[in-house]
């Protein structure tokens, strides 16, 4: 298993903790323990769609939008980036 693959288990793992029975009481630091893991989660599935992303199209796209300043490229990753968010989001919020 991959060291990217682990870290997804394990922040799976303990958001599903902080789902059910827990470690920590009930309070504050429950809740800023679950904010963190799924933020955490939420940013390391982003990175992994972009990743897919990347492997799917023909060019290297962080090439093309930061060294040749390729708008067209740079429009098309920024909305596939909010579309996976906004369907990360959702996922998370239930």
């Amino acid at each position: 298993m991959s060291r990217a693959a682990a870290i997804v288990v394990l922040l799976a793992a303990l958001a599903a903790g902080t789902a059910g029975a827990s470690l920590l009481p009930p309070g504050p630091l429950h809740s800023l323990a679950s904010v963190v893991l799924f933020w955490a989660l939420g940013l390391v599935l982003l990175a992994a769609s972009f990743a897919v992303l990347d492997a799917l199209t023909k060019h290297d796209l962080e090439k093309q939008v930061f060294e040749e300043k390729n708008v067209a490229v740079a429009i098309v990753v920024g909305a596939a980036v909010l579309a996976t968010g906004a369907i990360i989001c959702a996922a998370v919020a239930g």
